[in-house]
């Protein structure tokens, strides 16, 4: 079950599983989306992202962090992904991930619930459960 907290010093924490590495980060957008936002206010945009890493920690924080970008330049809020994650043993980026994530564009003068600065590798390990992935990620704020 996915959830969001706060650590004592006011970071957001997700804990996050998928039975996947695409469903980890579909999971990841959802959580996201939600503390940022609370509510879904409809998907009224649609954007493409793509991001690689080493591992399926830098994946989850790189993917985490294409998401503040676009709240940061763009005012967009993702709620929502589909995404796909592919592993290639022989490349150095050996996670490659991409996605349709919708959302909606803030409105002027409105402000979303939190500000995320960044994900950050605080205490991140992406385990695999009874065959669920899962993952606690800190988001400062």
């Amino acid at each position: 079950m996915t959830d969001a907290d706060s650590t004592p010093s006011g970071d957001l924490v997700l804990d996050l599983e998928g039975r996947d590495a695409a469903a980890l980060l579909e999971d990841a957008t959802w959580a996201y989306g939600r503390a940022v936002a609370g509510a879904d206010a409809g998907p009224t945009a649609e954007i493409r992202i793509s991001v690689s890493a080493r591992d399926l920690e830098e994946l989850l924080v790189a993917w985490l962090n294409e998401l503040i970008v676009l709240l940061e330049t763009r005012g967009f809020v993702a709620m929502n992904a589909v995404a796909s994650a592919t592993e290639n043993r022989e490349d150095e980026e050996r996670w490659q991930a991409s996605g349709t994530v919708s959302g909606f564009i803030l409105e002027k003068g409105v402000a979303p619930l939190l500000i995320p600065k960044a994900a950050t590798y605080h205490d991140l390990k992406v385990r695999r459960q009874s065959g669920i992935l899962k993952a606690r990620v800190v988001v400062d704020l």
